[in-house]
């Protein structure tokens, strides 16, 4: 049986040991005082985000994200109202972007106008948002934070304790974390170790095949999904574009993928010979928009990988509607 849940950080060094100093930091840290809490925020009444801009703590009443992981954990942390608008790919392509109910929506190559016309007073951006777009808004008066690199669950409960201290909502924060980490701990437990299959992240794109590993939301997905992740014990890490060889040599008897790729990699007149493709091995599909997902899909996306390769039915639900219950 796997260790339990409270030394999770040791756990996660198997995908990638950037998770497991994050992870352990919410086990040895004691609740603190609402004073506490007080004299931080008037001690540090700014938060530095990814660019090493300090941006002001405040109560922020007309948030635009335009961050994939923030999206779902505002859900959490604010009024539904104060949340304004997001991503045109969450409300569209995401399988619950329909709990974002009418919101306006700002696609990625939206002009800049479109978004001041929304009257924003916090713009929150991911790594791909171009600094002369953020300069912009701050030019017209509007703050703007960068979350910073998405990498799975080590960057999803960083991102949602620096959302509660920016947006001065401490309490929900550590709410939505101790949500979470109950989610996490249901899917690590539901599987021993010795029965994990070896297996490997795998999508196909025109002829080149890339991968998702050991410090990426893929490898998360693989391990708390109950898979051995192969790519990681040959030493990939990160996101690696494989040649058919390489795959070869891995030669995993399961592979992980999003919908509608199985037949694609299989397909490859080299491929025809991995341990997936031949009789006894398997192909398994997971919706593209979840797979991907650094934040909270994420573990929507183990959990339905854990349904598949180990039939977990009676596994609690993951967390996938935080802002329903904000105990």
């Amino acid at each position: 049986m796997k260790a339990d849940f409270a030394n999770l950080g040791a756990l996660a060094l198997a995908i990638g040991g950037s998770v497991a100093g994050v992870v352990a930091m919410q086990h040895v840290e004691r609740p603190r005082d609402p004073r506490e809490v007080v004299e931080q925020r008037v001690s540090s009444p700014v938060v530095v985000d990814a660019r090493g801009r300090s941006v002001p703590v405040a109560s922020y009443r007309r948030i635009v994200s335009l961050n994939p992981v923030a999206d779902y954990a505002l859900l959490a942390l604010v009024e539904p109202e104060r949340l304004i608008a997001i991503r045109t790919y969450t409300a569209e392509e995401h399988p619950q972007g329909w709990r974002f109910g009418r919101r306006p929506t700002v696609a990625d190559a939206e002009p800049l106008e479109q978004v001041l016309s929304l009257q924003p007073d916090l713009v929150l951006l991911s790594g791909f948002a171009d600094e002369p777009f953020a300069a912009r808004l701050r030019a017209g008066g509007v703050a703007t934070f960068d979350l910073g690199e998405m990498r799975g669950v080590a960057s999803m409960l960083a991102n949602v304790r620096t959302l509660g201290e920016l947006l001065a909502e401490d309490d929900r924060a550590r709410a939505l974390e101790r949500k979470i980490l109950r989610d996490l701990t249901a899917l690590q437990t539901a599987v021993p170790r010795e029965r994990m299959p070896g297996g490997l992240y795998l999508s196909v794109i025109g002829d080149s095949f890339f991968g998702g590993t050991a410090g990426t939301s893929f490898g998360d997905v693989l391990f708390y999904g109950g898979v051995r992740d192969v790519a990681a014990e040959f030493g990939y890490r990160d996101w690696p574009q494989y040649s058919a060889e390489q795959l070869l040599v891995m030669n995993p008897a399961l592979v992980v993928t999003q919908r509608g790729m199985g037949r694609a990699i299989c397909a490859h007149s080299m491929l025809t010979r991995l341990a997936a493709c031949a009789e006894g091995g398997r192909i398994v599909e997971l919706e593209a928009a979840l797979a991907g997902d650094p934040g909270l899909g994420l573990i929507e996306a183990a959990h339905e990988l854990l349904e598949q390769v180990h039939g977990a039915k009676g596994a609690p639900r993951p967390l996938v509607t935080p802002a329903l219950d904000r105990g």
